[in-house]
């Protein structure tokens, strides 16, 4: 109930501020941009008015996008962060840190949808993949600086649908809503107390946040780097390198991520085995190897294959 009630909040707030604030700014901006600034500056003195009323009806222009969209991070933030204070203060408010997290992507989703509904910055050349591969067309994957793992999968998840620009943001929006569950899993092994937080702090995450919604391949990629490090943490380690190629299908600069899990295992595994032994055996022998090699043998599979394919 608290959740509906602060979504929609959350909502009329920005409406409210883009009928206030929209006239005025576009106007402004005809102005500085037309070289008239001294008018803008006499009417400003004088407190003359910037736009007409009718000018307030007009609400689903460019300017009103942009500003809406902008208006929400300013409004989003903020109320996520007061309501985890709260819930620290008062235990039974009954508003845990991942429900606050799945509302900043989900208000984000909606605030994106509503005042922007058509393609933003870089997602027609990803859209028009998706579009393509949807009716065998390649052409414009092939374009792609990534492998289209990512194009491929929402052009086949479009299949009842078709290609649409809200269904390609919207399994953007799912693929950022599973990621939170698996990282609150995986952040559990090392950081129980303050699992909570470090969910919250994941979905505002400055350079992922905004991607979210938007049909690119960041959370989705994001997605199965987390989905690998879950799996090795339940030592489940060849599950944890099928995520990992899953993951450079999407963005091959996920390579490094493949040499980093490879990495990690490999430290783990020689700690453990210096523990069992006590030090009575040298830094590296054979039994060490074959208990290491079944851990990181997929790992250089993965990167085996992905470099013979680019």
């Amino acid at each position: 109930r608290t959740l509906k009630v602060v979504l929609l909040m959350s909502f009329l707030i920005i409406v409210l501020l883009v009928l206030i604030v929209r006239p005025v700014a576009h106007e402004i901006i005809e102005l500085v941009y037309n070289g008239e600034a001294h008018h803008l500056l006499n009417r400003l003195i004088t407190g003359q008015s910037l736009a007409p009323l009718s000018e307030y009806l007009t609400l689903f222009d460019d300017y009103t996008k942009k500003l809406a969209i902008e208006i929400a991070v300013l409004v989003i933030f903020p109320i996520a962060v007061i309501l985890a204070k709260k819930s620290d203060e008062k235990k039974k408010t009954g508003v845990g840190e991942g429900a606050l997290a799945a509302y900043v992507l989900i208000a984000w989703f909606v605030t994106f949808i509503l005042f922007n509904p058509t393609l933003y910055a870089y997602e027609n050349p990803h859209y028009k993949a998706i579009e393509g591969i949807y009716y065998n067309n390649w052409d414009a994957a092939h374009k792609l600086p990534m492998i289209p793992g990512y194009h491929w999968l929402v052009a086949k998840l479009s299949v009842f649908t078709g290609p649409r620009l809200e269904f390609s943001r919207f399994i953007t929006l799912a693929m950022s809503l599973v990621a939170l569950v698996i990282y609150k899993k995986t952040s559990e092994t090392y950081q129980d107390a303050n699992t909570g937080h470090s969910v919250l702090l994941f979905a505002l995450l400055p350079i992922l946040w905004p991607y979210t919604s938007l049909v690119y391949t960041d959370a989705s990629s994001v997605l199965f780097v987390i989905a690998a490090a879950w799996a090795v943490t339940r030592e489940r380690f060849f599950l944890s390198a099928i995520f990992m190629l899953i993951a450079c299908f999407i963005r091959q600069s996920n390579m490094l991520w493949v040499v980093f899990m490879s990495m990690w295992v490999s430290l783990d595994c020689w700690k453990q085995w210096r523990s069992e032994i006590q030090g009575e055996k040298p830094l590296f022998n054979r039994e060490l190897v074959q208990r290491l090699l079944p851990r990181v043998a997929g790992y250089g599979l993965v990167i085996l294959g992905i470099g013979i394919l680019l």
